[in-house]
C-alpha cells in the first residue's frame, strides 16, 4: 500500500510491493520503505513514517543555527530537537523558527563527518545517486581523513523532477558554505524559506537549488 503525506491510502494494489524495510525513527515510531513496480515499467522506492501510536505522521523538520560555528542543522526527531534545546549538542544552538513538513516518496539520507578530522557537520540528501557516491567514498577514504559517514534515514520527502516539485509540494532549497575550499568544516543550510537561502548566499554561500519537495 502507498500513502500520501497525511496517511491516506492512494494505492492498494496487491502483489506490487516488495523488499519492505522498517527502521526505528528514534522517537518510538518507524520509517517503512519498499520497492514498487506498479508502473509496469520500472521500480520505484516509497517510504512512510509511522508514529509510536501507529498513526501516519508528517512531522516538522526543524532548523537550528549555531552562533559559534555559523552552522545550520535540521532534524525531524522531536526528542533530538528537545535535547539540542537542552544543550546536548553543546553550546550555541538556537532554533531559527524555520521548518518544513516531512512526508513523501523517498527517504532522506543523513550523513555526519566527525569532530576530528571532520567535517563536524551533518549532510542530508534525498538523491540515491548522491547517497551512493558518499557511501562509496566512505569505504575508500581512511577514517583518519575527512569524510562523510552514513548515519541514518532521517525523514522522508520527495525529490524534484528536473528541478520542479510536483503539485501539492513546496520546494526545499540547499546552500553550501564552500567549506572545503575555504579550509573550514563544510556545512549546508536546507530550508523551504527562500529568504533564508538568499541570506546565506549573500554571505558567499553557494546556492545548490531545489533538493527536495515538502508537503504543503
Amino acid at each position: 500500500m502507498q500513502w500520501n503525506a497525511n496517511g491516506v491510502a492512494i494505492s492498494t494494489a496487491a502483489n506490487y510491493q516488495f523488499n519492505q524495510t522498517i527502521i526505528s525513527d528514534g522517537s518510538g515510531g518507524a520509517i517503512i520503505t519498499w520497492s514498487d513496480i506498479r508502473s509496469g515499467a520500472s521500480w520505484d522506492i516509497y517510504a512512510q513514517r509511522i508514529g509510536a501510536n501507529g498513526a501516519f505522521t508528517s512531522l516538522p523538520v526543524v532548523e537550528f543555527y549555531n552562533t559559534n560555528l555559523d552552522h545550520y542543522f535540521i532534524t525531524a526527531n522531536a526528542g533530538e530537537a528537545a535535547g539540542i534545546d537542552g544543550g546536548s549538542a553543546g553550546p550555541g544552538w538556537i532554533r531559527t523558527g524555520n521548518s518544513f513538513k516531512s512526508g513523501g516518496s523517498t527517504p532522506v539520507f543523513r550523513f555526519y563527518g566527525s569532530q576530528v578530522p571532520g567535517p563536524n557537520s551533518h549532510f542530508y540528501t534525498a538523491s540515491a545517486s548522491e547517497c551512493d557516491g558518499l557511501k562509496q567514498l566512505q569505504t575508500t577514504t581512511p577514517a583518519a581523513q575527512k569524510r562523510w559517514n552514513f548515519e541514518s534515514l532521517d525523514f522522508v520527502s520527495t525529490p524534484p523532477t528536473n528541478g520542479i516539485c510536483p503539485t501539492g509540494t513546496a520546494p526545499v532549497y540547499r546552500a553550501y558554505n564552500n567549506g572545503f575550499a575555504r579550509g573550514v568544516d563544510s556545512n549546508h543550510r536546507i530550508s523551504s524559506a527562500t529568504a533564508a537561502i538568499q541570506e546565506v548566499v549573500a554571505r558567499g554561500w553557494i546556492d545548490e537549488g531545489i533538493v527536495m519537495c515538502a508537503p504543503t
